[in-house]
């Protein structure tokens, strides 16, 4: 599952973008840019392949963060080194979130 952010103004509440696979979020991710697009790595069908591609993609992508239930170093290392520009981890603490987009 992936969440998609696009750039430019946007009215107050309007959804972002989702995707159910790894291969909607690939196509939506070339259809339009996307200011943030946050990635739920915890899904069966190889979600690391589209971090990678992501981060790595030209219009570039503002910023590709993780989601995990998964919350061990492990994960973090691996999210870095996939280009990501944080994670997020489940259950999803408020404060962490925000200080994240914050951050991004």
């Amino acid at each position: 599952h992936a969440v998609l952010r696009r750039q430019g103004n946007r009215p107050p509440g309007a959804p972002e973008d989702e995707a159910e696979t790894v291969h909607q979020a690939a196509v939506k991710t070339r259809e339009r840019h996307y200011d943030i697009v946050v990635v739920n790595v915890d899904i069966p069908d190889e979600p690391w392949d589209l971090v990678r591609r992501l981060a790595v993609a030209k219009p570039a992508i503002g910023s590709v963060v993780v989601s995990t239930a998964t919350n061990v170093w492990q994960m973090h290392e691996r999210a870095e080194q996939a280009g990501c520009r944080a994670v997020l981890d489940r259950p999803y603490d408020p404060g962490h979130v925000s200080r994240v987009l914050e951050i991004i």
